[in-house]
């Protein structure tokens, strides 16, 4: 119950809240993290949840992260340390299951958890996958869609997102 409550709190209030580099934000990324703390697994010290983000209950996210402005986070999606998140980003970890013999959408697939390492950007409007893993230190170009895991340390971009770029 007190879930839900803090959950309606975070979408009403923290919806009409500004984003935190506008006037007033620093007031509302306080009220935003008090009320994701009250809802998730787990959250580090000075997490950012930017105003319209998605977020479910098994989100794991460390310190010094955030989740950007109209982002959506599915279930079972750890979130390392120091990551940064443009806005719009979309992280998947089931799809709807289709079967073919009568050609009807028959529910959802099963859970595939996310993981986002420590020190990575993710650019706008990148869209992650089902089962993926970013590596640590890592940089997901503005648009990509991450289809597959990604090596510590690379440069990923496009549609589907390769490694353009190793950053050792």
């Amino acid at each position: 119950m007190k879930e839900k409550l803090f959950k309606g709190l975070l979408i009403i209030i923290g919806g009409i809240l500004p984003t935190s580099y506008y006037p007033g934000g620093k007031i509302a990324k306080k009220f935003r993290y008090y009320c994701t703390s009250k809802i998730i697994k787990s959250i580090g010290d000075n997490v950012n949840i930017e105003r319209g983000a998605v977020i479910m209950k098994s989100l794991v996210i460390g310190d010094n992260s955030g989740v950007g402005v109209k982002s959506v986070i599915g279930d079972e999606v750890k979130i390392g340390k120091d990551v940064m998140m443009g806005p719009e980003c979309l992280i998947y970890t089931n799809n709807h299951k289709f079967d073919t013999s009568n050609m009807k959408f028959t529910g959802k697939t099963d859970t595939l958890p996310v993981k986002v390492e420590d020190n990575v950007w993710i650019g706008a409007r990148v869209i992650i996958l089902p089962g993926v893993t970013i590596g640590k230190g890592s940089i997901i170009g503005a648009g990509a869609v991450v289809t597959k895991n990604v090596p510590d340390y690379s440069i990923a971009a496009g549609n589907p997102a390769k490694v353009v770029k190793n950053l050792l």
